[in-house]
């Protein structure tokens, strides 16, 4: 589940170039399924805990994660972004890009994480 909401908006992407003859990549998709990225997280972390597998590296990224979206949230509210008060221009640009993009490092560490903790249960 981790690794769908980073598939999603690339799979799109490539249906919309050979569609439309356009690559537009919805780099807000990873963040919009948040929700599968929290509940694959979660449980890759319960089920190394059961497993009795490292999972600290698993949980931090899964807290930054979910750290990172609520920073956004917080900070789009506080600048009115959210409520269209203020333009996305300037340092509000900036400080957006700069969530989104760790949000997207963060999303693909915990997924790589998940993976290597799969690999894990594997050995045994």
């Amino acid at each position: 589940m981790t690794l769908l909401p980073l598939v999603a908006p690339v799979f799109f992407s490539f249906v919309a170039l050979a569609t439309r003859g356009l690559f537009l990549y919805d780099f807000l998709m990873p963040m919009e399924l948040f929700l599968l990225s929290l509940i694959g997280g979660i449980g890759m972390v319960v089920l190394s805990k059961l497993r009795g597998v490292k999972f600290r590296k698993l949980l931090i990224f899964l807290v930054l994660l979910v750290a990172d979206l609520l920073a956004t949230q917080a900070y789009a509210n506080l600048s009115g972004l959210a409520h269209g008060d203020t333009e996305p221009v300037g340092i509000h640009l900036l400080m957006i890009v700069v969530f989104v993009s760790l949000y997207h490092l963060f999303a693909v560490m915990l997924m790589v994480n998940a993976f290597v903790a799969v690999k894990r249960f594997s050995r045994g």
